[in-house]
């Protein structure tokens, strides 16, 4: 019975349903957007311990922190596009060689 029932509901209010289970998604996709992209950005002075000595670290030397900071970032993004260059060139290598197989 109950069962009958969940079902008649499930039937008759799906739209409705859809549309706030994807509203309900989108607002936890967006409110957690920043923490992830917070996630990427490279720490500088990590090996220095906790807040407090990172910010003695930059007011001693900033710097070197600045510069140990430009040269993780930059790694990071040449990494990402040395990856994304192999991907065009190996995805533009397969689909050449299926060309050439039709």
């Amino acid at each position: 019975m109950i069962v009958q029932q969940l079902y008649k509901v499930l039937v008759d209010k799906w739209p409705a349903l859809l549309t706030i289970s994807a509203i309900v998604y989108m607002g936890f996709f967006v409110a957690t957007l920043p923490a992830r992209l917070i996630r990427r950005v490279p720490l500088v002075g990590q090996e220095l311990g906790g807040y407090e000595k990172r910010r003695i670290a930059y007011q001693n030397n900033a710097q070197r922190l600045y510069s140990e900071g430009y040269r993780l970032v930059r790694a990071n993004l040449q990494m990402r596009y040395l990856v994304s260059s192999y991907l065009e060139t190996v995805v533009d290598r397969c689909v050449s060689v299926q060309r050439k197989h039709i």
